[in-house]
């Protein structure tokens, strides 16, 4: 079965996140990829996102992200394609801030599949096959999702509706749909957590562009910089293993330290 894999990586400003579908084919080494046995990507008619977003410290309260249409959109017309990116905003993620806020994006990205079903009779020879792609008479195609062989099939959508003619194969099946269903939209989803600092990053960043290199070691203000820089470094693995409260307040506390920098960030 098909099993989504996404990331979700930080632009080089905090006005844009990418997120990108790394799920990659199907192979033997990649049971959950793209492609038969699973679904192809070109069944794809829809794709939503939502999720929510938690800022530090802990205690703060949550915002929800509602439910984005993706694709199909006036940005992201179908078709959908291996290894698909989306550039990701605040208005677009219905949020209310200009720039991404620093902390933990939960995101649930959901893509739509439709499915319908067909009874056929075959000319002779070849049984229809899972996988197979069939195309009717009047140029509309679909993927095999489930067959019986002979008489039934169930089968995803790849262009235009299925009607009662003639079909052909790419493999040696042919002959002819004598009925044909209503679709049905599948989905498939994944939901995953991410942890985004760009204004953090970018305060420490500049802070540690502008060391003296010549300091000795007990110049305070580098120790307590690179104080700093651990602990933001540690709050990224607290929340790389789910110790999301931890990983949220070690934020709060290099953020206030931050406050105010001047850096540009932010």
């Amino acid at each position: 079965m098909l099993a989504l894999d996404i990331i979700l990586t930080q632009n080089d400003s905090n006005t844009q996140l990418d997120l990108k579908d790394i799920t990659g084919s199907y192979s033997l080494g990649n049971l959950g990829g793209w492609g038969s046995p699973n679904v192809p990507v070109s069944t794809v008619t829809a794709v939503n996102l939502s999720g929510t977003f938690r800022p530090a410290p802990s205690n703060a309260p949550s915002v929800t992200i509602p439910t984005v249409e993706l694709m199909p959109s006036s940005l992201y017309p179908l078709p959908y394609y291996l290894w698909q990116e989306f550039a990701l905003t605040p208005s677009l993620l219905g949020l209310p801030t200009n720039n991404f806020e620093d902390g933990i994006y939960t995101l649930t990205y959901t893509v739509v599949t439709v499915t319908g079903t067909i009874t056929f009779t075959l000319d002779g020879g070849a049984e229809l096959v899972v996988g197979a792609i069939l195309t009717d008479a009047d140029g509309n195609q679909a993927y095999i999702l489930t067959t019986n062989g002979t008489t039934t099939a169930t089968y995803l959508v790849i262009s235009g509706t299925l009607t009662d003619t003639a079909f052909t194969t790419n493999f040696a099946a042919t002959g002819n749909i004598t009925s044909v269903s209503g679709t049905t939209p599948i989905d498939y989803s994944t939901t995953q957590q991410f942890f985004i600092t760009p204004n953090t990053d970018c305060c420490i960043g500049n802070k540690l562009s502008k060391i003296d290199p010549f300091c000795e070691c007990g110049c305070k203000d580098t120790e307590v910089l690179f104080d700093k820089f651990m602990i933001l470094m540690g709050s990224k693995a607290m929340c790389a293993c789910t110790q999301n409260n931890s990983g949220l307040d070690a934020l709060g506390y290099v953020q206030d330290y931050c406050a105010g920098c001047g850096c540009g960030c932010g």
